[in-house]
């Protein structure tokens, strides 16, 4: 009985020490590329910002500024992404988006880098336990 009372005892500290140390993390890189595609697809400016640096959060506000309806409709994230996905891209080509296959390129401790069939590089950086977009482009 004692024996088994320490073999618990022992299982769930190693079990506390696990969760402590990271043993429940957020996402990988290529889970949050492929919440980012479906949101992408949905038009879902809200997810597409809760998944972006607060660099890229601006940024979509300054490229939708410049769009059609952009200086009023325009202020938020949310909105300025789901403006500029209307103007640049429709329905019609982001549903596309909704099931693509995404490969890890590179990881280090604090940057990742992915990519979805036929699009350009997604560019992540580690906030905390999660990653979050901060960009896209060329890979490398």
């Amino acid at each position: 009985m004692i024996k088994a009372i320490g073999t618990l005892t022992a299982a769930s500290l190693a079990a506390l020490l696990l969760a402590s140390c990271g043993g429940s993390s957020g996402p990988t890189p290529v889970q949050v590329g492929e919440q980012w595609y479906r949101a992408t697809a949905a038009g879902d400016g809200r997810t597409l910002c809760k998944l972006s640096t607060a660099e890229r959060r601006s940024r979509f506000i300054e490229i939708a500024s410049r769009l059609p309806g952009g200086k009023t409709g325009a202020s938020t994230c949310p909105a300025a992404v789901e403006l500029a996905l209307k103007h640049y891209g429709g329905s019609e080509r982001l549903d596309k988006f909704a099931h693509v296959h995404i490969r890890l390129l590179s990881k280090s401790s604090a940057t990742a880098e992915i990519q979805a069939e036929k699009a350009a590089p997604l560019k992540l950086v580690r906030s905390g336990s999660d990653w979050l977009v901060s960009g896209a482009g060329k890979a490398g």
